[in-house]
C-alpha cells in the first residue's frame, strides 16, 4: 500500500472515531421517569390514516380509551389533549374490515420514549388498549392501583 494511500485510510479512520465519540457525547439523553410523584401523560387524538365517514371519532375515542386505562395505574396522570405533561402520547388508526391496525408512541421533549403497534378486532379496541397500556406501565415500572386506594 502506498504511503498516500495509508495516510487516507488513517485519516478516515480517525475521522470516522471523532464522529461516534461526538454522537456519544452530545446526543440528547434520554427520557427518564421521574422516581416520585405523578406520570403526567397527555393523550392525544390518533390521526385516522383512512378516514371513514361513518366513524369521525375513532380517533379520538381511542385516545380517550388509553386515557382512561392509563387511570388503572397509580402514578398515570393521563389527559386528552395538549395539556401540560412530561409525555406525549401520539398515535395512528387504520380501518381494515372489521380490524383495526393501531401504531402508539411515547415521547418526552420530542425525543422516542416507547413505542407499541397492535391490529385488533374493533370490538375489543377497549382490552387491546389496557394490553398496550399495561406494556408501557411495565417499560415505566408503573404498578397497578392497590384495590383499597381504587
Amino acid at each position: 500500500m502506498s504511503d498516500e494511500l495509508w495516510i487516507l485510510v488513517t485519516m478516515a479512520g480517525v475521522i470516522a472515531l471523532l464522529a461516534m465519540v461526538a454522537l456519544v457525547m452530545f446526543a440528547p439523553p434520554r427520557p427518564s421517569v421521574p422516581a416520585d410523584g405523578p406520570i403526567r401523560i397527555a393523550v392525544k387524538p390518533f390521526e385516522d390514516i383512512e378516514p371513514d365517514p361513518e366513524q369521525i371519532y375513532l380517533g379520538d375515542s381511542l385516545a380517550r380509551g388509553f386515557a382512561q386505562s392509563l387511570e388503572r395505574y397509580a402514578r398515570f396522570e393521563g389527559s386528552v389533549g395538549d395539556g401540560p405533561a412530561r409525555f406525549h402520547l401520539t398515535g395512528k388508526v387504520r380501518k381494515k374490515g372489521t380490524r383495526l391496525a393501531v401504531q402508539t408512541q411515547v415521547t418526552s421533549d420530542g425525543r422516542l420514549f416507547w413505542s407499541h403497534a397492535f391490529d385488533v378486532k374493533e370490538d375489543d379496541r377497549a382490552t387491546a388498549t389496557a394490553k398496550a397500556v399495561d406494556a408501557l406501565a411495565h417499560r415505566m415500572k408503573v404498578s397497578l392501583k392497590n384495590a383499597a386506594s381504587a
